[in-house]
């Protein structure tokens, strides 16, 4: 993921709109999240809402289909979902 997905030009004009975090879901400590979110599958991108932390999108698959997630992101946020504080 962070050799392929979060270098890819589709996301990294997009930078500065997202806090981007990414988790290794094998690790023990990070049990809680993986169990809070629901992570079921490997790699997945989450799109948590803000306002209350909800899964707004979720984007399963490879580097190349999260990749093109870019534009639902963007789609979500233009929806009105998510606006910055």
């Amino acid at each position: 993921m962070r050799a392929y997905v979060w270098t890819d030009k589709a996301l990294t004009r997009h930078a500065g709109r997202f806090v981007w975090l990414s988790l290794d879901m094998e690790k023990a400590k990070n049990a809680p999240a993986r169990k809070q979110i629901g992570i079921s599958a490997f790699p997945t991108l989450y799109v948590l809402d803000p306002t209350d932390g909800h899964v707004a999108l979720r984007w399963l698959g490879g580097a190349a289909a999260i990749a093109g997630a870019a534009g639902a992101v963007l789609a979500w946020r233009r929806r009105g979902a998510g606006q910055d504080p």
